[in-house]
């Protein structure tokens, strides 16, 4: 699990997840070839209006939490914690889809820039990965309420548009 911070991580790690910050397929923008990257939303911090204001948390300190096997849920908010109770898990379970997207072809990756989804408690992760702005929340984009109307019998989709960071088009599906 890699946070999309990923310029903060050691250059080694940037060489093990495929940093690359000039990649002419993605406008020059840094992206971790290899590995999705998770970004949380404001609401998913204990504090979300200290995480907005404040500098970028320490790298080791959040990479660490969401890796460490060893590590449980972490003090809950007023007892020192960061994150709300469920974020940890939500992160570890939604990391599975990793392997899935890692095997996606060049073919497809020439015509699918971004693969991505979002969470009801602000969890986004996204491949390759990439760094995402600090108020940026899933929920409240219009590809995240076009599937929620249409749940949970059918599954919606968006007309084609291009995507924020205009390297491509994005359709957004659910279900």
């Amino acid at each position: 699990n890699y946070y999309h911070e990923i310029g903060l991580y050691d250059e080694m790690t940037q060489e093990d997840i495929g940093y690359n910050t000039t990649a002419s397929n993605y406008s020059n923008i840094p992206v971790a070839l290899l590995e999705s990257t998770f970004k949380l939303a404001a609401r998913a911090q204990c504090d979300p209006t200290s995480y907005l204001l404040a500098n970028v948390p320490n790298i080791s300190t959040v990479h660490d939490y969401f890796n460490s096997a060893y590590m449980t849920e972490q003090a809950e908010c007023g007892n020192g914690g960061l994150f709300l109770p469920d974020i940890r898990s939500t992160v570890w379970t939604t990391q599975s889809i990793q392997k899935a997207w890692q095997n996606h072809t060049a073919r497809d990756r020439e015509v699918v820039a971004w693969t991505y989804f979002g969470t009801a408690n602000g969890v986004f992760r996204i491949f390759p990965g990439t760094r995402s702005a600090k108020t940026y929340d899933p929920t409240s984009q219009p590809w995240y309420h076009r599937v929620l109307a249409h749940r949970p019998s059918i599954y919606a989709s968006s007309a084609v548009h291009l995507d924020a960071s205009g390297i491509g088009k994005v359709v957004s599906l659910g279900q």
